[in-house]
């Protein structure tokens, strides 16, 4: 389990970094166009790595010249144990790749929150920012958990020494 958990978190962080460096430079933050979930899914999933019981797909991004990414991994633990751990912001500290600082900002509903999120990018880049809303729900028949992250600009000032990725979901 936990070297299931240490290979999709450190497959994670090239594929993070490299997100993070893309989204902050060029027409995407030039224009202030934020990704939401496309709408034309008939590009089919290509897996770019299985191993350690972890699958990483790729498909292009329609519209842009970004790739979109998903993981597939089974993690055996209770699925409240789960979402417990992902909505649990204090920890983001000890787990999340480079995170440097955590902020719950709202809680505009039952099933969602605004938070802020600084992390240290490694040299020469510049470190980043994010505000993101994220909203959760259970479907009651299928009991499947889903969690959707999209930015919320003008949720919190800009800090000196960051710089505020302009565009995500997930």
């Amino acid at each position: 389990m936990r070297k299931r958990i240490s290979f999709f978190l450190r497959w994670w962080k090239p594929l993070l970094i490299l997100f993070l460096v893309s989204v902050s430079g060029g027409s995407v933050a030039g224009n202030r166009k934020y990704f939401s979930e496309p709408t034309d899914n008939s590009a089919p999933w290509k897996l770019l790595r299985d191993q350690d019981g972890v699958q990483i797909y790729t498909r292009p991004y329609p519209g842009s010249h970004f790739v979109s990414f998903k993981s597939d991994t089974i993690i055996a633990a209770p699925l409240h144990n789960i979402v417990a751990m992902a909505m649990d912001f204090d920890s983001y500290l000890e787990w999340i790749h480079r995170a440097l600082e955590v902020k719950i900002l709202d809680r505009p509903a039952k099933n969602s929150i605004v938070y802020y999120m600084a992390m240290d990018s490694p040299w020469p880049v510049t470190d980043r920012d994010t505000v993101n809303i994220v909203t959760f729900s259970q479907d009651p028949i299928t009991k499947v958990v889903t969690f959707v992250y999209e930015l919320k600009p003008g949720s919190y000032p800009e800090k000196k020494g960051f710089i505020r990725i302009p565009a995500n979901w997930g």
